[in-house]
């Protein structure tokens, strides 16, 4: 069995599945958006920090929607897609993330993760608690330029992470 998360930018993974890294429960994980040479390098740190296998797509980060059909195209062509896919659920606010969670993969187990924002309605949803100090630690050390990013925007750094199957 093969467990891919796909990721509209560089950290998006590691915000929302980070229990799921931690337990070496993904084999790959895709960036759809280049997001610079600093960004990329944070995210190959990460990778090389739990020993999984990654790409980046190089699509324009915050025009992800503009190009839809064609990351559907290379993410079919990348090779065979996994067995379980995560991606970011359908209530995510920003349009990359939103545009990620329509992606289509027949025959997959597809299971959405939160990365920010909660839905008012959580059912269906299944959580996990983690060691949030851990988590953060670790972020600021792989992610530094995003940590102080995030950090001074007041990004709501979820205490749990959220799944949900796709129906």
């Amino acid at each position: 069995m093969t467990v891919i998360a796909i990721e509209p930018h560089a950290d998006d993974v590691f915000l929302g599945c980070y229990s799921l890294l931690k337990l070496g429960l993904i084999d790959e994980v895709i960036t759809v958006a280049y997001c610079g040479k600093v960004r990329k390098e944070e995210t190959r740190n990460m990778l090389n920090f739990f020993n999984i296998e990654g790409k980046t797509l190089n699509y324009p980060d915050g025009k992800l929607t503009l190009f839809f059909h064609n990351i559907q195209y290379d993410i079919n062509n990348v090779g065979e897609y996994g067995d379980i896919i995560f991606l970011p659920s359908n209530y995510e606010i920003h349009p990359d993330h939103k545009t990620i969670s329509e992606l289509e993969f027949p025959g997959c187990k597809i299971i959405e993760y939160s990365i920010g924002k909660l839905p008012d309605n959580l059912e269906g949803f299944t959580f996990t608690q983690f060691r949030f100090k851990e988590k953060m630690k670790l972020f600021k050390k792989l992610y530094p330029s995003q940590y102080e990013s995030l950090k001074s925007t007041n990004f709501d750094f979820l205490e749990c992470e959220y799944f949900r199957v796709r129906k």
